[in-house]
């Protein structure tokens, strides 16, 4: 129980750090509506009173007004001006906290994002968005449950003292019960949170814009449709074996709490009868019942809920704590600058495998890569050339090994000054739904900068966009997407490689990385954007992944990987000699363009 308050608790504080005024608001709303059940359970009591004892009909008016003062005060006031006030900084704080796990699982490291379980832990965190407010709520109504207690047994007493212990079992049992059920529930998530996102993803493709040519072109509507609803229902029967179980203990609790209510009301109609108490004693006392049951089960679960809210905090805790061995390493202590104009990249008996059972997709890489020169790495698919560049670039660390950047290895720089390094241009483009110019400086972007925009349209000319850039209406300030305004644009294929090139062009790195960036180009557009490339070689290391054999003849080195091993490398022609796979793995390729032959019918 006290780590469990103790966790809640770090929590808050973290809340409090994001938004001091919801805290501030929510003591003073609560000691206002605190005074306010007090007087409610008076006030009317004393009016019954007035009128079944022929007392005085000023004194109900003067308490009839004092009731609607305080309601006025309480439904205009608290609740609408200063309750809609708090729903929005609660909905601030949620949102900044489901950003905080967001940019939490940006951080990670690949490898980490491997993990299944990293992925349900975030699921588990997403849980508090909604707690700060739960929490602060239920702190605050200790205090104004502990008076409304006290307040009802003194009203209660002259009762009978039985009934305030009737009342205190059943809210103890109303506790107990919640308990078991929320305790169903935790576990009934933590069980079925790998199962809903397999439910949200099949439910996603339907909208993602990655897949649907795919869903179009092979007419798989039903086979997404139909895995979805198997999910859904294997779900559903999950969530209606909970509901089974939790009825259980629902329905016996319902039973006894409508028993309690209708035995304590015949008790008080009883009392009231005999004129043991007066009509409107009967009427407070039956009040009472509900507000010492209410407050007693509110204080109760104040402390039976920590356990279930600990166990999302403490995800969420643990989410946010996790430390990644790459993202991270941003320290005073890390290298920052490099001394030599010549950069040079070593790998030493490097290995890598994604996980400790699977095969290695790297085995004893020993090679050196020099600046100003264009290395083409070739190979089946699956040979490790994307590990490879996922490795130079530092997105995962090498199982075994070494790799060393100017004679220094890799994880003693920054991670930002290391990336900085480089410029990229992945298999997976990604075109973000802003403008051409944002698309291409990202956050370098400056609309008030006319540099940025010279620069922008110069990188658009290497690759070949800068005419068609022109033509548009808004030029490079033309969105690129459909999601949002009606006047954006889609591009082609070849469109988008050639603005992400553009991308690795503008950070103007003076180490680049290209995994198949010009697949989706006609032969002439590659040709010219090899041209541009051969001059940016200059004062630069460029890796060039690439199943087009052309970009191994025009490279000052090709690597050729087989398995995830360097079979051989030096420059084309030599390894034409010397590496007969790789002669090969060139030929299968080059005897479609060298053959003339009749048409075939293909």
């Amino acid at each position: 129980m006290f780590r469990n308050i103790k966790l809640v608790f770090k929590y808050l504080r973290h809340v409090f750090a994001i938004d001091k005024s919801y805290f501030i608001i929510s003591i003073i709303t609560r000691v206002l509506t605190s005074v306010t059940p007090i007087l409610m359970l008076n006030l009317p009591k004393m009016v019954i009173d007035e009128i079944s004892g022929n007392g005085d009909f000023v004194k109900i008016i003067i308490y009839v007004s004092i009731m609607l003062v305080i309601s006025l005060v309480s439904s205009l006031i608290v609740n609408m001006f200063v309750g809609e006030m708090l729903g929005n900084r609660a909905e601030y704080i949620s949102q900044v906290v489901g950003i905080e796990i967001a940019m939490k699982h940006c951080e990670l490291d690949m490898a980490q994002l491997d993990d299944p379980k990293v992925h349900d832990l975030r699921s588990l965190a997403g849980n508090v968005r909604g707690l700060s407010f739960g929490i602060i709520n239920g702190i605050l109504g200790v205090f104004s449950s502990g008076v409304m207690i006290v307040s009802t047994i003194v009203i209660l007493w002259k009762s009978g003292w039985w009934v305030i212990l009737v009342i205190f079992a059943m809210s103890l049992i109303s506790v107990l019960t919640s308990d078991k059920i929320q305790d169903m529930e935790y576990k009934h998530t933590a069980e079925t949170t790998r199962m809903f996102r397999y439910q949200y993803y099949y439910q996603g493709l339907f909208s993602d814009p990655l897949v649907q040519k795919d869903i179009r072109f092979f007419r798989i509507f039903s086979w997404i449709k139909e895995k979805y609803y198997a999910m859904f229902f294997k779900n559903l029967k999950s969530v209606k074996t909970l509901h089974a179980e939790e009825f259980k203990y629902t329905m016996p609790l319902s039973f006894f709490d409508i028993v309690e209510d209708y035995g304590l009301y015949i008790y008080f109609a009883w009392k009231a009868f005999t004129q043991s108490i007066t009509v409107g004693q009967f009427t407070q006392y039956f009040t009472s019942v509900g507000v010492l049951q209410s407050s007693f089960t509110s204080v109760l679960n104040f402390f039976q809920s920590f356990n279930n809210q600990a166990r999302y905090v403490n995800a969420y805790l643990e989410f946010i704590s996790l430390e990644s061995n790459i993202e991270n390493q941003t320290g005073n202590d890390l290298i920052t600058s490099v001394n030599s104009e010549m950069d040079v990249i070593d790998f030493k008996d490097v290995c890598f495998q994604y996980n400790k059972d699977a095969e290695f997709a790297i085995k004893n890489f020993n090679i050196t890569f020099e600046n100003s020169k264009i290395y083409t790495i070739v190979g089946s698919n699956g040979a490790g050339k994307t590990t490879f560049l996922n490795l130079i670039s530092r997105l995962y660390d090498v199982s075994s090994g070494d790799i060393f950047y100017n004679g220094i290895n890799v994880s003693k720089y920054n991670i930002d000054f290391y990336r900085k390094r480089f410029s990229s241009v992945f298999q997976n483009i990604h075109i973000f739904e802003m403008s051409i110019a944002e698309n291409i400086a990202l956050d370098a972007y400056d609309e008030n900068d006319p540099a940025v925009e010279q620069r922008i349209l110069l990188v658009l000319k290497q690759v070949g966009l800068d005419q068609y850039v022109r033509s548009l209406p808004k030029g490079i300030h033309t969105l690129l997407g459909k999601q949002f305004e009606e006047d954006g644009i889609i591009l082609s294929g070849g469109q988008q490689q050639k603005i992400a090139i553009a991308r690795a062009l503008f950070k103007g790195a003076k180490i680049m990385l290209f995994d198949e960036p010009s697949s989706a180009m006609d032969p002439v557009a590659e040709d010219l954007f090899l041209q541009e490339l051969q001059k940016y070689s200059k004062d630069r290391m460029i890796f060039y992944v690439s199943h087009r054999m052309t970009t191994a003849i025009l490279a000052d080195e090709v690597i050729y990987i087989e398995n995830g091993e360097i079979v051989d490398h030096g420059n084309h022609f030599d390894m034409m000699k010397k590496c007969e796979s790789y002669r090969n793995f060139y030929n299968s390729q080059a005897k479609y363009y060298s053959q003339v032959a009749e048409p075939s019918g293909i």
